[in-house]
């Protein structure tokens, strides 16, 4: 039986077996051989490098949830955070942590808002994150707070 590509055991068969173990060994022995002053220069470019990461998706989702929380904020920064969420739902798993991350209830507050436009994109963010997800359709917290009544009136 052939554990499929993506559970952890798919992975990690799928990585030995596609390994050089000679090229793996000389690799750890180059490492070895290097002098505390190599190693530390080593670990500075590492750090340098992870600076350039780009932030995921979650870190995005968090800065837009956050500006959302942020009720002080302009209504162009609130429809911009909208419209990030709106791009970042898009993918099953990120709309499973929009739960997660504590965006579910923000979004659901912004049904409430005076600003139409405002009400639409955070009803297209619930319909796009419950779009064939059974997780997110599932989810009491929506029920609980009231937004499938909401929007159906």
């Amino acid at each position: 039986m052939m554990i499929p590509i993506w559970t952890a055991d798919g992975m990690l068969q799928w990585a030995i077996g596609h390994s050089d173990p000679a090229k793996l060994k000389e690799t750890t022995l180059n490492v070895q051989r290097l002098s505390p002053e190599e190693l530390k220069q080593r670990q500075m470019e590492i750090k340098e490098l992870e600076k350039l990461q780009m932030p995921s998706d979650a870190k995005l989702m968090i800065v837009a949830i956050n500006d959302l929380n942020n009720l002080s904020l302009s209504l162009e920064d609130r429809r911009r955070a909208l419209q990030e969420l709106l791009v970042l739902v898009e993918p099953i798993e990120n709309a499973n942590d929009l739960h997660k991350l504590g965006g579910l209830t923000a979004v659901i507050r912004e049904l409430n808002n005076p600003n139409a436009e405002i009400r639409i994109i955070s009803a297209w963010i619930l319909g796009k994150a419950s779009q064939n997800n059974p997780f997110v359709m599932k989810l009491e917290r929506i029920h609980n707070i009231g937004s499938i009544p909401f929007l159906r009136n």
